[in-house]
């Protein structure tokens, strides 16, 4: 009952209350007084009867993908499920974001993130610096971990998109994987290590706090491995 008196403040993709908001309703309009567990709960409910759940959001990212490319010449997506049929990874590039890459400079940065939904994953993301030296996005995936397959994958699905050349160079922490599968994909290109990373990997074992400033790390600031 709380779900559904508290669901219409999540329309419009708003974060909408926290469960210590939930709570408060609860006990102000509803006259009960609730735990914070049934009020995460009734925050996950409403949150669900808005937005729909997980798991048709992922029968709905064919759908999601069609339109893409419908509305946004030039996306390219795609879709991989294991044997089955369950998702496994996406990757996605839109066609403006594709047009503009060949106006930059080829200058590549990539890395991932820990996705903290339902059923987990990780978030890839390749990106460029354009004119500004403002961070531009090239193309995401989602994987399920940081793996050599999924970095295989995605980096076989980012070549369709930017090309290989010697002109190329890709910048990146100084994880194994990524240093491996960019050689085994990118014949051609080059691939540094992100100065950032490397200042903060110093600082850290040698305690050094003023190593390096990041707020004067750019686009050039990579060591060629």
């Amino acid at each position: 009952m709380v779900g559904e008196k508290v669901a219409p403040q999540y329309v419009g993709g708003e974060k909408g209350p926290t469960p210590k908001d939930v709570q408060t309703y609860a006990r102000t309009h509803l006259n009960v007084k609730i735990s914070y567990y049934k009020a995460w709960r009734g925050r996950k409910h409403a949150q669900s009867l808005i937005r729909g759940s997980p798991e048709q959001s992922f029968h709905l990212l064919p759908s999601y993908c069609y339109m893409l490319k419908k509305v946004n010449p030039r996306t390219i997506t795609h879709i991989e499920v294991n044997g089955d049929n369950i998702f496994k990874y996406l990757f996605l590039a839109f066609g403006v974001a594709i047009k503009g890459f060949e106006f930059m400079r080829k200058v590549v940065g990539i890395d991932g993130t820990f996705l903290k939904s339902q059923y987990k994953g990780v978030l890839l993301v390749a990106t460029a610096q354009d004119g500004n030296e403002q961070c531009y996005p090239i193309a995401w995936g989602i994987v399920d971990s940081e793996n050599e397959d999924a970095w295989t994958w995605f980096l076989s699905k980012l070549k369709e998109v930017i090309g290989d050349s010697d002109e190329l160079a890709f910048i990146s922490d100084m994880a194994l994987s990524i240093k491996k599968e960019i050689s085994n994909v990118f014949d051609k290109a080059h691939h540094g290590a992100c100065a950032w990373h490397v200042s903060q990997n110093v600082r850290n074992k040698f305690k050094c706090a003023d190593i390096v400033r990041p707020e004067k790390i750019s686009v050039s600031n990579f060591l060629l491995l």
